[in-house]
Order: structure tokens, then C-alpha cells, then sequence
């Protein structure tokens, strides 16, 4: 299988050369032949792991010390750094596992896997550090494992609420004690949300992770909890609440069948969730497995749809023990119950349709260019480095993309097997006119961006991790300002912890360091759903989220009126020259007077 599996790479590289000259042979792959071979293979036992790790639950300091300990000794493989910190200041450690963790590489995708959401849901936490460890220990011995990390890149936030669990006790299985953060706020339920106002105030928990998506283009994630087997998908609010179980219904998203097949993914590949039994007597079953969120129960504030209306990733959310904290002795089975689920979603990130959007002329990327999939009304955008990628299954579709100060485009393409489609764009620029006030975007070097006013600043990382934006400053987001464009930004190369900002700092893009538009637009559409548990736990009732305002400066905001664009005005039925004689004279009466 080692052999097959490095000719079929070989002669995949020589391929992969001719598809694109913007993609190397070591960013574009075929995947189909080997990830038909995955399942076979998942078995394969990796040597002894140079970090221990037992099956007990890890307060925080023992956290970071198995997340330090392991960026130590796979310092090639792993980058260690914070998003923020917890309202008791325990860092919010993310791990990032690939052949190039410290940096993004264009052509790979970015995903995550979000635990521990509710303090006392931790097997979550616990299954993802053996998860870390599996991966790390395996690559160059496990195919499989290789291949995953040489061609995308992934994020571990193991514990997105320390501070819960550390409230939590062990053997609870419904309590809700530990379930918020040390301020008493659902943390899935904190988040903006498009059908109903939030009301809640953004945590620094929630904040973190913001600012976090705001940062990296992720393409794909999940958040995991406990309290029951299954597997839920967007959306999971609606813009109507129904009073009763029996008045649920489904709110497919524009990707319904992506979502389904993501929740079938993981659910088929677990050991049990797939039979879709109910976790306790009189509770719902679920049809293979997965369910609608809305369908399932609603509720304002969730992340798995701010995922997805807000920046294009494609979460759903895996409830993945009966019991939120069940004794430590179950910890391994539940390891071996989700191991292989966990290692064939992350493939999904691997297909669809990628590339970059660039500009006709000078050949440079263009940045928030508005992306989207004929037939799927969801938008969404290229990151500052003009790169996309979409999730999608086999089929023909057209992909539409539009950019200010640039002609529309549209260009068919299929999806075929299971690696993703390269499709580059470039774009021609509308011709000026002399009625034109709107600039187009601007294009600069790589690692640099330019504000609205025109400075340009780099990405110094703040003091406090907590509260920082792209240009150093100390600030405290508010959620109607954030807007689902992603900066195409990663980590840097550094022995230390780092912080979000340093994280950000150090692009790769393609080999001829393509340089970044940093004016990227961004939709302004608002949503948010959140983790699916039992009823009677997460059904708050609250009706919290907030809209984002899409027209604050009002949609005559930065008009200019010149005497050149007067003729213009009147449709050309007054020549330039008869214009300009009538302003000419108007001007003389006014100074005489």
C-alpha cells in the first residue's frame, strides 16, 4: 500500500502541474484512489507517541502542559498558540497540526475542531488531545495520517471553556453545573445570530473565537459536546419559535446536501451514532444518525450557524457521549467509539472547488470578491490573498463572481470524485468613467493591509490576547461590526507560545509570493445556531442576537457631484461642451452678484 501510495503521488504531481500555474504539485493532489482506501487502512497503528497521555480528564494546567509538551517534541508538525483568554485568564490554547503548521499555504485548507463548548461536557476535550496525539505520531507511518497533514492544515481549540469544567463534576451526567462560563453565559448561546436579536454580552470566550474566524479561512470545523449521539447541521434557528416538539421544522440551508453529507460522514463512521438510538428512554431517535438543527429544537446565539452566514465554513455540530461527564473509565472507549468519524470528516475539507481570483491585468490576487455557487443563494468571499474554497459533492454547477470596479463572471465547472476542482479566475476591469467616485480594490504586497483611510499597518500582537484587532489596537468587538470576511492570515515561525495576532502575521501564498488585496469586502448577512443537546438542558428560550447594520453611513455615503459627471447625469442629452458653458456662465452671474 506505502508503494502504490507514493507512485500514485508521483504521477499525481506531473498531473497536478498542467491543471494550474498558480497550484504546485505539492498543493494540488488527486485524492480519489487513495481516499477510497482510507477505511481500510484507518487501522493502521502508529509508533509510540514521545508524549504520554492517559485516559483521565485534564484540568487546565495539565492542558498546557500536554499541549506545550507536545509542540515541543513535534515542533515540525505542531504551532502552539492563544486566541484570547477565558474570563479567569486561562489562556485559550489552540493547537495547529500539519506539515506547515505555522503558516497558511495556499491550496490547503483550514479547519478546526472546537471542545469542551460547555464546561461540563469535557469527553470532548479529552478525545480531541488523543486525537492530536494520533495524528502527530503518525505521520510518516500511517498513509493516511500523512496525507491528511501534508495537504490541510488543522486547528484544535480543545477547550473553549476552561473555567466551566473546572466547576464540572465527574459521574454527572445531566447536571448542568459547569455548563456556562464564570460569568453564568451559555457560550452557544452567545454568539450573533441572523433570525432573532441576541441580547446577551459577548463573552471574552465568544470574542475569542470571533476574532479567531476573522483571522484564519477556515473551510470546514465542528464543535463537539455530549448528552446524546447524533449529528446536527445548519440551520439550527429560525425566524419563528415553535411552542411545541411536534411544530419543529427542518430550515435547510442554500447547501443542504453538503450538510448531509457532512453529518452522514461522521455518523456512518462512528461506532454507534449511525443507528440513531435515543441515549435515554422517551428521548428522540435520529434517522441514521443526523438531524436538522431546527428540526431538532431551536434556539438565538449558536456557533454552528454563525459558522456559516457569517464567514462560509461549513460546521455542524457532534454530540458525541450519552453522558456529558461520565466517569474517566469510559474515556478510551469513547476515544475508539469516535476515532475513525474524527479522522474521515477532516477529508471532507479535501473536495469541492478551489483557486484564486486575480486580476486580469496585473495578474495579482483580488480581495473580497463576492463568491457564489449558481442556484445557492449564499454568498461568499476570497480571502485578502483572492484564494476560495468551497465545499461541494459530485456535480456540475457555475460559479459567479463579482468584485467591485470589475465585470461579473460566470464559468461552469463539475466536481468529480473526491479531490477538489481548480478553477482561477481572473476578472477585467469595468472601463472609468468620469462619473466614477467608488474605488476598486486596492492591491498591495503580501503581509501588509490598508484601512479605509488609507494607512497601512502590520500585525502587532497586543498585550492583552483578549482584545486586539488586525492592526495591534486594544478593542472590544461589537458583534454588529463583524463581518463574515476572513483575512488570509496564519500563524508565524516561532519556538514561543504566540498570541492570535502573531498567528495571522506570516502568509504563504503561492510560489511567486502573490501579493494580497487587502481591501476585502464582505457580506453583511448575520447568523447564528449553536450545539444541539438535550431539550430540556439547552432550550433557553431566550430570543438573543444581533443584526448587523448593512447601511450605516446611508447609501449616498462618500457621493461626489463634479461638473464633469453632470452631462453624464442627463443621460448625454447635453453635450460636455454646452454642460461646461452653462456651468461657465451660472459662475460668472454668481460673482457679479
Amino acid at each position: 500500500m506505502l508503494a502504490l501510495l507514493a507512485l500514485s503521488l508521483l504521477a499525481i504531481g506531473h498531473e497536478a502541474a498542467s491543471v494550474s500555474p498558480l497550484l504546485t504539485d505539492e498543493e494540488t493532489f488527486t485524492s480519489s484512489e487513495y481516499y477510497s482506501s482510507v477505511e481500510s487502512e484507518i487501522n493502521i497503528t502508529p509508533p509510540p507517541p514521545a508524549v504520554p497521555l492517559d485516559f483521565v480528564y485534564h484540568n487546565y494546567t495539565a492542558l498546557t502542559d500536554f499541549l506545550r509538551n507536545v509542540s515541543y517534541h513535534y515542533p515540525g508538525l505542531t504551532h502552539l498558540y492563544s486566541i484570547g483568554q477565558s474570563v479567569l485568564k486561562k489562556e485559550l490554547w489552540v493547537l495547529a497540526v500539519s506539515s506547515t503548521p505555522d503558516r497558511h499555504v495556499a491550496g490547503k485548507p483550514e479547519m478546526k475542531y472546537v471542545g469542551n463548548i460547555h464546561g461540563n461536557e469535557p469527553v470532548s476535550k479529552e478525545i480531541l488531545l488523543h486525537l492530536i496525539l494520533h495524528l502527530v505520531s503518525g505521520y510518516g507511518h500511517d498513509p493516511v495520517i500523512t496525507l491528511l497533514l501534508d495537504h490541510s492544515r488543522i486547528h484544535f481549540l480543545v477547550s473553549m471553556n476552561p473555567d466551566g469544567f473546572e466547576k464540572s463534576s465527574e459521574g454527572t451526567c445531566s447536571n448542568d453545573k459547569g455548563r456556562q462560563n464564570q460569568k453564568d453565559y451559555d457560550l452557544n448561546r452567545n454568539f450573533p445570530d441572523h433570525f432573532q436579536h441576541n441580547h446577551f454580552p459577548l463573552q471574552p470566550e465568544t470574542r475569542a473565537v470571533i476574532q479567531w474566524m476573522s483571522k484564519v479561512p477556515f473551510v470546514l470545523s465542528a464543535g463537539l459536546h455530549g448528552g446524546a449521539l447524533v449529528a446536527s447541521y445548519p440551520y439550527e434557528n429560525q425566524i419563528s419559535q415553535p411552542n411545541h416538539m411536534l411544530e419543529r421544522e427542518e430550515n435547510p440551508t442554500p447547501d443542504d446536501d453538503v450538510f448531509r453529507h457532512l453529518a452522514t460522514v461522521y455518523a456512518k463512521n462512528h461506532a454507534t451514532m449511525w443507528m440513531g438510538k435515543p441515549c435515554k428512554p422517551k428521548s428522540e431517535s435520529f434517522v441514521g444518525g443526523i438531524v436538522n438543527g431546527a428540526k431538532w429544537y431551536t434556539f438565538v446565539g449558536g456557533m454552528q450557524d454563525y459558522n456559516y452566514i457569517f464567514h462560509g465554513t461549513m460546521e455542524i455540530t457532534l454530540e458525541v457521549s450519552c453522558c456529558k461527564h461520565p466517569m474517566a473509565s469510559t474515556l478510551r472507549q469513547h476515544w475508539l467509539d469516535n476515532r475513525k468519524a474524527l479522522i474521515l470528516y477532516m477529508y471532507e475539507a479535501l473536495r469541492g472547488v478551489k483557486g484564486f481570483v486575480m486580476d486580469e491585468e496585473s495578474g495579482l490576487p483580488v480581495g473580497g470578491a463576492q463568491m457564489s455557487v449558481k442556484g445557492r443563494h449564499r454568498e461568499f468571499n476570497t480571502t485578502a490573498d483572492g484564494e476560495y474554497w468551497r465545499i461541494l459533492l459530485n456535480g456540475s454547477y457555475i460559479l459567479q463572481v463579482s468584485a467591485e470596479g470589475y465585470e461579473s463572471y460566470e464559468e461552469p465547472f463539475e466536481v468529480m470524485g473526491d479531490e477538489a476542482t481548480v478553477l482561477n479566475v481572473t476578472l477585467r476591469r469595468l472601463a472609468v468613467s468620469l462619473s466614477s467616485t467608488s474605488s476598486s480594490p486596492t492591491l498591495l504586497p503580501t503581509g501588509t493591509v490598508e484601512d479605509a483611510s488609507g494607512s497601512t499597518n502590520d500585525t502587532t500582537s497586543p498585550s492583552d490576547p483578549d482584545e486586539f484587532s488586525g492592526d495591534g489596537s486594544h478593542n472590544t468587538p461589537d458583534p454588529s461590526g463583524i463581518h463574515p470576511n476572513p483575512n488570509n492570515n496564519s500563524l508565524t515561525t516561532s519556538v514561543t507560545v504566540a498570541t492570535l495576532d502573531a498567528v495571522t502575521s506570516n502568509n504563504e501564498t503561492t510560489p511567486n509570493d502573490l501579493p494580497t488585496n487587502p481591501n476585502a469586502t464582505a457580506a453583511t448577512t448575520t447568523n447564528n445556531s449553536g450545539s444541539n443537546e438535550d431539550d430540556d438542558d439547552d432550550d433557553d428560550g431566550d430570543d438573543d442576537n444581533v443584526h448587523p447594520s448593512n447601511n450605516a453611513d446611508g447609501p449616498w455615503a462618500g457621493a461626489v457631484i463634479s461638473a464633469a459627471s453632470i452631462p453624464l447625469a442627463f443621460g448625454g442629452g447635453i453635450t460636455m461642451r454646452l454642460c461646461l458653458t452653462l456651468i461657465t456662465a451660472c459662475t460668472i452671474v454668481f460673482l457679479r452678484k
